[in-house]
């Protein structure tokens, strides 16, 4: 409660003090949360004391979250504030998503922090606006009462020293570092906004437009896909030096005693990452089978040369503690200026399918630099799913009515590594009218079960889940997500007029759906009708897109059927429906 008394002490000192325009420096962490790793956060505040800073910001996510029990959301914040406090100064919270997911959450939100979601204040003729994007994917997505919000605010301070807006999404990323335009970029040029810090991607990158600073924090202690310093992974901190009518950026990490330049990792480059994980450097698909099994299957990798001068590099695969074998290991390829090459790999594995061999390539970058790439094997799961009688939707979970279907009971960890969670089986049935489906879980861990209403954070509770493609590869996505209790979460997932993907939490599958659950396990039994995926009946022959897992939460890992979990439809498995 320190915390709160001292923000709203400092809004009423900062209102007697307005016009005052010394010198100062202040602090900004990074996301805490989105997976957070134990610690970090809090050395990270003790490394930034050392800085005298006047007051510290955060760019959001300061607890996990997503969870329908009001206690345990209480308990996070008495966590986060037990860490700040040895912070001597004043404290201002951004609204994350992992903070405000909800109606309950927002109320416990102003509660503890003792803001509303958006609010603004003054130091030393500087002006801070706190944008709160923590439910919305896109610049033109925010409710309308925000915009104005916004606008009235900045207009208010358009002769302040500095303007500096905070907003947890870099949501400008797809539209306005991508050459589109981005309608909150539109309303901070006309309101004479100066620099813009955000987090949410645990990746650091700067960028200017129309001469403003762009600035995504990196992670101050939320898990990181690798640890790649020119990737801008790494934990650390922001400091930011006002002198006069500028300001200064510098970048400190947490481990070494190096300082970064504020474009130490560029938004460019980060770009330039992204177009050669998703354009330059393909890997093609190979349906995991007999074939591979026991003959071996064929792999290939397209790499596309987009400088005008040819370049080598080595294409090489580690399969060190896996079951695969990949002939050749290791190849070097020339890429002629302006082509492509797509050299041909031998892989198959006797044993076990997870883990899944990776592959090495090292792609030019800029002047001397090489962008170190590195994914596993594209391997496509198949479930074959027989037709068959429709079993009793009832709870009664004898094996008799479920004899006719398919048997699932191999998965990996979301690491793409062997799983580490107990025993999980996923059986599959169709007949004309429904797709039926039922897991069994077994489970020595305490439940995790939270939520109670329908769209609650189920996939923070155990449960289980799927996504499902009727079209394919093409078309919309379908996420249900169910709980012990039988709670869903739901929602369409489609490409939306600006070619991104977006979510409709407002869809709802209408099915059947019974659970039991004992001291030890747990399972459910689903119908879902074809026409609630807007599909008609499957033909014997005719295939989905399909994934599947199992959380366990107290064991912090999943049971995932195909590697990687992923929106992208391109990373599904493939249904085949028999006869």
């Amino acid at each position: 409660m320190r915390r709160i008394t001292a923000l709203l002490l400092v809004l009423v000192a900062v209102a007697a003090t307005a016009g005052a325009s010394e010198d100062f420096t202040f602090v900004v962490l990074g996301d805490r949360t989105g997976g957070h790793v134990e610690g970090i956060y809090g050395a990270v505040v003790e490394r930034s004391l050392a800085e005298g800073a006047d007051l510290y910001i955060t760019v959001g996510d300061q607890i996990e979250g997503y969870t329908d029990d009001a206690d345990v959301v209480q308990e996070e914040w008495d966590e986060y504030f037990g860490i700040v406090e040895r912070i001597p100064t004043d404290l201002y919270l951004l609204a994350g998503n992992h903070d405000i997911w909800d109606d309950q959450s927002e109320e416990i939100w102003r509660e503890r922090v003792g803001t509303e979601p958006n609010y603004s204040f003054d130091y030393q003729g500087v002006h801070f606006t706190m944008l709160d994007t923590s439910r919305w994917e896109a610049s033109d997505s925010l409710p309308d009462e925000y915009y104005r919000w916004l606008e009235a605010d900045l207009s208010a301070h358009s002769d302040d020293r500095l303007t500096l807006v905070f907003f947890h999404k870099p949501l400008w990323y797809d539209t306005l570092a991508g050459g589109e335009a981005d309608r909150l970029h539109e309303i901070f040029k006309a309101g004479g906004v100066d620099g813009i810090f955000n987090g949410h991607f645990h990746t650091y990158g700067s960028a200017f437009y129309d001469g403003i600073a762009y600035t995504m924090v990196g992670s101050s202690g939320g898990r990181m896909s690798d640890e790649l310093m020119y990737k801008g992974h790494f934990f650390q901190y922001c400091v930011v030096d006002v002198s006069g009518d500028n300001f200064e950026i510098t970048v400190v990490p947490l481990e070494g005693d190096e300082r970064l330049t504020h474009d130490c990792v560029s938004v460019s480059d980060l770009k330039f990452f992204d177009k050669v994980e998703e354009e330059y450097i393909v890997m093609g698909e190979c349906f995991e089978d007999k074939m591979v099994r026991e003959e071996g299957g064929f792999l290939t990798v397209s790499i596309t040369n987009i400088y005008e001068e040819p370049f080598v590099t080595e294409i090489r695969w580690d399969t060190e503690g896996t079951d695969w074998e990949v002939e050749p290991i290791s190849m070097e390829v020339e890429i002629p200026g302006g082509g492509m090459e797509v050299p041909s790999f031998t892989v198959k594995y006797e044993g076990e399918m997870y883990p899944l061999p990776t592959v090495h390539i090292r792609y030019p970058w800029g002047e001397g630099k090489l962008y170190d790439y590195e994914f596993f094997a594209h391997i496509t799961r198949t479930l074959k799913i027989p037709s068959g009688s429709a079993p009793q939707i009832d709870g009664n979970l004898g094996d008799g009515e479920w004899a006719e279907s398919a048997i699932v009971d191999y998965f990996c960890s979301p690491e793409g590594e062997k799983m580490t969670i107990e025993d999980t089986v996923f059986r599959f049935v169709y007949d004309h009218e429904n797709l039926y489906i039922r897991a069994d879980c077994e489970q020595e861990s305490d439940f995790v079960v939270n939520a109670t209403e329908r769209d609650g954070a189920v996939w923070m509770d155990d449960c289980m889940g799927f996504f499902l493609s009727p079209g394919g590869l093409e078309g919309d996505i379908y996420q249900i997500y169910f709980n012990p209790d039988g709670v869903i979460f739901d929602q369409r997932i489609f490409i939306n007029e600006q070619g991104y993907l977006d979510g409709e939490v407002e869809w709802n599958v209408d099915c059947l759906v019974a659970t039991d659950r004992g001291d030890n396990w747990w399972a459910i039994e689903i119908a879902i009708p074809f026409s609630a995926l807007k599909a008609e009946t499957p033909k014997p022959g005719d295939e989905w897109r399909i994934n599947f897992r199992r959380k366990e939460m107290a064991l912090e890992s999943t049971a995932d059927w195909q590697y990687p979990i992923s929106y992208d439809v391109n990373y599904f498995g493939r249904t085949v429906f028999g006869e």
